[in-house]
């Protein structure tokens, strides 16, 4: 896995116990899914989850990324 990558992984597991439960639901799927995440926007994730984009965004705020959940 690229930097990138490792960055959004080590991001989420340090933040783990800040989430939500719909972000921890997110983080279990980026974890679980790293290379499906890296293929879909914002909003297919969020429907595959039955999330809000919205809380995507929040997310990314929480582990320090702009939004952009893309690891290639």
């Amino acid at each position: 896995m690229e930097y990138l990558g490792e960055n959004l992984m080590h991001g989420i597991v340090c933040t783990m116990e800040k989430f939500t439960s719909s972000e921890s639901e997110l983080a279990k799927y980026i974890i679980d899914n790293p290379d499906e995440v890296s293929q879909l926007s914002i909003n297919q994730i969020a429907k595959k989850i039955h999330i809000s984009p919205a809380t995507i965004t929040r997310f990314c705020q929480k582990i320090s990324f702009s939004g952009n959940l893309s690891m290639s």
